[in-house]
This record gives C-alpha cells, structure tokens and sequence, in this order.
C-alpha cells in the first residue's frame, strides 16, 4: 500500500517542510522512512496490508507526533 499526506503546524494551514516521518509495520516490525517536501507533502510506497505507526517529528518546530493508520489491502492508498 501507500500512504500519503501532509505535515502541517498546530493551526492546520501551515505546511512543515522537512519533517521526517518513520512508519513501523505493526504486523512484520519493518520500518520505512520519508521526509516532507516544502509543502510538507509526502508519499511511501511499498507499505504491507495491516496497521502502521507513523511518527512524525519536526526539529525547526519543536513538534513530534504519533498516530495510526491501516493499510486495508494491497495497492491501497492512505492519506
């Protein structure tokens, strides 16, 4: 599958270029890694079928984040 999306500041508007994102296969342990692009926009191909942990952390910003997401079947795309 494919996950795809935006990091974005506090306000919901403002993109965070640079942030990195490392994504952890909940169902083989694998890690994937991304960094955003200046519109804070990024994509990860190759994802297995099952839950994934997406951590998000921007070090200009002083932000980090963690969250969920499930890629329900194979050539899915998430955002």
């Amino acid at each position: 599958g494919t996950l795809s999306g935006r990091t974005l500041a506090e306000d919901g508007v403002t993109a965070l270029p640079a942030t990195e994102l490392r994504i952890t296969s909940l169902t083989d342990q694998t890690q994937y890694g991304a960094t955003s692009d200046a519109a804070g926009r990024y994509t990860l191909a190759g994802l297995p079928v099952g839950n994934v942990l997406i951590e998000a952390v921007n070090v200009a910003r002083a932000a980090r984040v963690m969250t969920a997401a499930s890629v329900p079947f194979a050539g899915a795309t998430v955002t």
